[in-house]
């Protein structure tokens, strides 16, 4: 799988959040969006993930070298972001059944594999409203990492996370994302994408008259 960034720009009223971004995003790679908070970290991944439309420019899916259709990329796509609501009032059985009724689980996993991943094996019927943040933030992060999906999207993927859920997540990073896309957002926090060799300094491309405002 390829995504393809042509000349990609997003701004807000008069303001360029980013702009005259081209790159090939290869599956099997691991990306890292850096930049600082607020800079546009998030505002990049959500138009890559098709949830903001670009103000100029294009992103192009590609699957062996096929065109895939707009309306089918999100087939590709899983993200977890701290930000993206869960169905609080669901317990984990039933949050389960929902989202893997609409996306298909990664092989040999199933509910009871997945509670133990999570460390959730004790918990019944406990609603998800009342988790901890840490472990409503792993929940979202399990769910888009045991999606069978080629593209993997991660928005600071540490955030609310203790120093044991960072390394639960780490092992997870290593184990389950080895031969997909991988783009991650970070504000410059190396456990949350170390090792990666490709990096996009949102800096970079935002213009000089917006630098000047800020």
């Amino acid at each position: 799988m390829k995504v393809s960034l042509d000349k990609l720009g997003k701004r807000f009223n008069n303001q360029w959040i980013f702009r005259g971004l081209s790159k090939d995003l290869i599956e099997g790679e691991r990306y890292v969006i850096l930049g600082g908070n607020g800079s546009g970290k998030s505002t990049l991944l959500q138009t890559i993930a098709g949830y903001r439309v670009p103000s100029e420019g294009s992103i192009s899916f590609h699957d062996n070298d096929k065109l895939i259709a707009a309306d089918q990329q999100y087939r590709y796509i899983s993200i977890a972001s701290p930000y993206l609501s869960l169905i609080e009032e669901f317990d984990i059985d039933e949050l389960f059944e929902f989202h893997f009724g609409l996306k298909p689980i990664i092989p040999d996993l199933d509910v009871k594999g997945f509670k133990e991943l999570l460390g959730l094996q004790n918990i019944n019927k406990k609603p998800i409203r009342q988790y901890s943040s840490g472990m409503k933030q792993r929940l979202r992060l399990a769910l888009a990492f045991f999606s069978d999906t080629q593209m993997l999207m991660l928005d600071e993927p540490c955030s609310n996370l203790d120093a044991q859920g960072v390394e639960w997540y780490r092992r997870l990073l290593d184990s389950v994302s080895k031969n997909r896309l991988v783009i991650i957002c970070s504000n410059h926090q190396e456990n949350e994408y170390e090792p990666c060799s490709n990096s996009i300094e949102i800096s970079f491309y935002k213009p000089a008259a917006t630098l000047k405002s800020r």
